[in-house]
């Protein structure tokens, strides 16, 4: 049950919360020389806001840098992907006596620091050690975040029970929206497959819930909102589908997420009269092999394939359990399987494609996509073309030649599809086409906003572009603002090259 604070007592309730995170923001926020830079992190200006922390660094030598500055040299770490580098910072920073909130933050980012990197019994006891806060409620704001990234760990190692009852616990703390909607999510997630009800109960309380005040610095260890919005978007249309189509779109998110013993529980519910026996049948027998790929074999999965020769699920799984990254390494087994395939239709043509270019064959790939494109319905064209075109960005191989056309076939079919528009102003601009990829970029970043997000590859090409034509003043904040959405991505690192150019 989603807990509510009685109406009697929510005033002074949230008086109370406000008053000690006020605390909190004049201990980070208050007059002094880390107040600029401060400012910077929390509105996500890491680019710059790791400048002015390297700036006031200058001064000191190791043995003298105040705690409270290491703690801040390594968040940034931290939100870079220099996990390494966080670690050391941030042990550094707590080993020199910080202590409050302070320590309760430098804690929280040091348990994320040390489950990315895989510790994860040194993560969970660091929080259980050293996250302990002995103060009232009101004055321990990371306490919500640790209860939620504890269950976010236990979730990721199939620890489902842990998880469910750490999120319901991070629900019954003072969680302000970002972390609670968040938590909300991931629970009604591991809800949905056997109480649908509770989980869209779980989603649609995130609208009514308390309006409880942020806690600076921690959102960073989060998606961007726009991705969890999009996520509970993408689970509540499953939730309120078709109850029939239910468990098996549900088994199929579960199964893009890589969650494979939750597909494979929620396959199971299918009952056999279904109109998706068969596929929910070839999931199960694919995910039996994916999760352990060195005991089972495709056997179950290659007869529903010649059972039911115009199952396109039990196809494309096959296909992609000979072709995947875990697939069969042996040229002739996959041969086999893809022979087994039904001709002249655009999955197959695929299948082959992705064959042919582990055999580094591109020009036999870019056949097939060609083939793709051929043999797919109208409605598939916009799809195939996309894949087509990121085949030949992502191997150089005649992008100027296919790979343009392909795009623009993509962007034609999907006009509103910011990712066609993103692969669009990518070629464009690997073909020199500059003033054509600021266009294709700027409509991406535009359907992007209009949906609610923001695109730090269409970022960088916009800005990468306009340095290219020389409008340095131009680019230099869009190159800074690519970093800032994607710090601990490729895009950033990037940008940070274009910007070490532009600044010679």
């Amino acid at each position: 049950m989603i807990p509510r604070i009685p109406p009697t007592l929510r005033f002074l309730a949230l008086a109370l919360l406000w008053a000690g995170h006020l605390a909190l923001y004049l201990l980070f926020f208050q007059p002094g020389p880390y107040e600029q830079a401060d400012r910077l992190y929390a509105t996500g200006r890491y680019y710059a806001a790791r400048a002015a922390y390297t700036q006031l660094a200058r001064p000191y030598t190791d043995e003298t840098i105040p705690a409270e500055l290491l703690l801040r040299q390594g968040m940034i770490a931290t939100v870079r992907g220099e996990y390494s580098t966080a670690e050391h910072t941030l042990w550094r920073a707590l080993s020199r006596g910080l202590e409050g909130q302070a320590h309760g933050l430098a804690v929280l980012y040091l348990g994320h620091v040390l489950h990315e990197r895989g510790s994860h019994d040194r993560a969970a006891e660091v929080l259980t050690r050293q996250g302990t806060c002995t103060q009232p409620l009101e004055h321990c704001p990371y306490g919500g975040p640790r209860t939620v990234l504890q269950a976010d760990w236990s979730m990721q190692q199939g620890e489902y029970a842990a998880a469910r009852a750490g999120y319901q616990t991070a629900l019954q703390a003072r969680l302000n929206t970002t972390w609670r909607t968040y938590a909300a999510t991931r629970l009604a997630l591991l809800e949905a497959a056997t109480d649908p009800d509770a989980a869209v109960a779980y989603l649609d309380a995130t609208r009514t819930w308390q309006l409880f005040p942020a806690v600076p610095f921690s959102a960073a260890l989060l998606p961007p909102a726009a991705e969890v919005t999009q996520q509970a978007t993408q689970l509540r249309a499953i939730l309120t589908a078709n109850p029939a189509d239910r468990l098996q779109l549900l088994g199929q998110l579960y199964t893009e997420q890589g969650r494979y013993d939750l597909a494979l529980d929620t396959f199971a519910q299918i009952p056999p009269d279904s109109p998706h026996i068969v596929s929910a049948r070839a999931y199960m027998a694919y995910l039996q092999w994916r999760s352990n790929p060195e005991q089972e074999n495709l056997n179950s999965l290659e007869a529903l394939v010649l059972a039911y020769p115009n199952q396109p699920a039990a196809q494309t799984l096959l296909a992609v359990a000979q072709l995947g990254e875990a697939g069969l390494h042996a040229t002739e087994p996959s041969t086999r399987t893809l022979a087994l395939l039904p001709p002249d239709r655009p999955d197959t043509a695929l299948a082959w494609a992705l064959w042919y270019i582990q055999q580094r064959d591109y020009l036999q790939a870019s056949l097939q996509y060609q083939e793709a494109l051929r043999t797919a319905r109208p409605s598939q064209v916009g799809r195939y073309a996309l894949q087509a075109a990121r085949f030949y960005l992502e191997s150089s191989y005649e992008i100027c030649t296919d790979g343009l056309p392909a795009a623009e076939t993509a962007v034609r079919a999907m006009p509103n599809t910011a990712d066609a528009w993103t692969v669009l102003a990518a070629v464009r601009y690997q073909c020199s086409e500059f003033a054509a990829a600021i266009e294709a970029a700027e409509q991406a970043r535009t359907l992007a906003q209009q949906a609610g997000g923001q695109r730090a590859d269409a970022t960088f090409y916009l800005g990468a572009a306009l340095a290219y034509m020389g409008d340095a003043a131009a680019a230099r904040p869009l190159l800074i603002e690519a970093a800032d959405l994607a710090p601990a991505s490729i895009w950033r690192e990037r940008a940070e090259l274009l910007l070490a150019d532009l600044d010679e």
